[in-house]
């Protein structure tokens, strides 16, 4: 947790940083601007229970750095600086990793005292590293509110340092922004997002389940404490459903069982709910874990090598034993860039270059952008307890579509001044929309839905039907034929996936989220 205090001097900011510690027990805890004497550090932790600290003075009366942590947290102090604190962190079963808390002074000067710094320490280290703190600057118009205009300059330059740090906004739950500055006369008062996370791609990887909380403002501080949840797993998506890879299709076994799943009674609902479990044992007895896949065959590649290099004259057993492997590998890479594409709903792929890291990094900050961590309820209050959320949204929504809805005073207004009208279909085409469909309208139907488009309910993508039509054709088209002449119930195959999507930036309420379903 990090939390720009203005000063430690109070009784308000003891009362403010106790109540915060009961609340949200963090393992460290990082207090900027403390403008107090750093030798009170030691008074301040030991009162809250932390026995291990770094204290390190501002600026004159501006800035401050003081970090503390738990005794069980294996961190240690890598450099200090007036306006930053490198810390390594190690143990806790996972490999090392970096964070720095920062106070980045508002002069132009130090500013870019910092921003060299950072740059310089990104290019040195390989490992994961994340940045915490008030950085003192804003990325784009919409993390400002109030005041005189924003400048689209200093909001240009702040996102090519971060850049150039290969530095990823973690983005944040809460309020939209984390510091309330003065009411100028003629202005409204301004609000800015000044303090924020941002990480390497590595520490993403590490870390895909980390979120950062905007939390609520103290009356002692003008900015909002940070909170880094770096791995807290109650915010899962609970059981994940069925999903077709599309990395299957390129296996040379993957036919053969097809064809041998693909029969037995029942349609193509049946059929498709059969596979699923077939799929999941073919994958993890047959296709395996990719990575594991990759680690031996690298092994025996190495392995080979080794060998050939000790012999005097060369084994062409060996060198064609190697050619095949190397051959394996290609499919197993090319394998697992289809993989991370499909998962990150990437628009491109590049023929013969290995975009992996991209996709996967892709993927997880998809993953992170999709969760809902917190929302105010219909009295205002932050909801976080992901069960009462899904609740809060189960019920928002079953009285929205409810027959008993009652509209609100814009809802009826909306609806009252509504002027779109649609045009009428010509008697030939109402007419045609009656005649018999065709196979072949079936077929194009099937192929023109992208390939990786996200499945519906089944977990079978387009690329599925498109790829195996020779196989699962004559199904898809019997069953169409069949909705078509009322021989199959419509609802059975009417259920959809529920995808909300933001109307507004970060929003912080179910009202700023728009309801969508789709299905394949």
């Amino acid at each position: 947790m990090t939390w720009n205090c203005r000063g430690v001097g109070s009784k308000k900011f003891e009362r403010g940083l106790r109540f915060l510690i009961q609340e949200r027990n963090p393992d460290v805890i990082g207090l900027l601007e403390t403008r107090v004497n750093f030798a009170r550090a030691g008074e301040i932790f030991q009162k809250l229970g932390f026995k291990t600290w770094v204290a390190v003075p501002g600026m004159g009366f501006s800035g401050g750095i003081w970090v503390a942590w738990r005794d069980e947290v294996g961190c240690f102090v890598e450099k200090e600086n007036a306006q930053y604190v490198h810390l390594r962190f190690s143990g806790q079963g996972q490999k090392d990793w970096l964070a720095t808390i920062a106070y980045v002074c508002p002069r132009d000067k130090e500013k870019q005292h910092f921003w060299d710094d950072m740059a310089q320490f990104a290019q040195i280290t390989q490992e994961p590293w994340v940045l915490l703190g008030d950085l003192n600057d804003i990325m784009a118009e919409n993390e400002k509110k109030g005041g005189a205009p924003c400048n689209s300059r200093r909001c240009e330059l702040f996102a090519e340092r971060v850049s150039n740090c290969n530095l990823l906004d973690l983005g944040a739950s809460g309020n939209r922004f984390t510091w309330k500055g003065p009411l100028i006369p003629g202005y409204e008062r301004v609000y800015e997002r000044l303090d924020r996370g941002l990480c390497n791609p590595s520490w993403r990887c590490l870390f895909q389940n980390a979120v950062v909380k905007n939390l609520t403002r103290l009356s002692c501080s003008d900015h909002n404490p940070l909170l880094l949840c770096s791995n807290d797993s109650g915010y899962g998506f609970g059981p994940r459903p069925f999903r077709f890879e599309a990395m299957w299709l390129m296996h040379s076994e993957f036919d053969a069982m097809l064809k041998g799943c693909w029969k037995g009674e029942g349609g193509l609902k049946n059929r498709l709910m059969n596979l699923q479990p077939n799929l999941l044992q073919w994958n993890k007895e047959v296709f395996q874990h990719i990575q594991n896949r990759k680690r031996k065959l690298l092994a025996r590649i190495d392995g080979i090598q080794r060998k050939i290099s000790n012999f005097n004259r060369p084994s062409w057993a060996l060198i064609n034993l190697e050619a095949d492997l190397q051959k394996e590998l290609e499919e197993v890479l090319h394998q697992e860039e289809v993989l991370w594409y499909q998962k990150s709903r990437g628009q491109w792929v590049n023929d013969g270059d290995r975009n992996t890291k991209f996709y996967h990094i892709r993927t997880v900050s998809r993953r992170r952008r999709n969760k809902i961590v917190m929302l105010r309820d219909v009295n205002g209050d932050w909801v976080e307890d992901q069960v009462a959320l899904r609740q809060m949204a189960k019920d928002f929504y079953v009285d929205l579509y409810s027959e008993f809805h009652e509209e609100t005073v814009q809802e009826k207004s909306l609806f009252d001044n509504c002027t779109v009208s649609f045009p009428s279909l010509q008697t030939e085409e109402l007419c045609s929309m009656n005649r018999e469909i065709t196979k072949e309208e079936i077929k194009d139907a099937i192929f023109s839905i992208g390939a990786f488009k996200a499945p519906g309910e089944d977990g079978f993508p387009a690329v599925f039907f498109q790829r195996k039509w020779h196989i699962v054709g004559e199904d898809v088209v019997k069953y169409v034929f069949h909705l078509w002449q009322d021989l199959e119930d419509l609802k059975e195959i009417n259920n959809t996936l529920l995808v909300l999507i933001p109307k507004v930036d970060r929003p912080d309420s179910l009202k700023q989220m728009r309801p969508l379903d789709y299905v394949m």
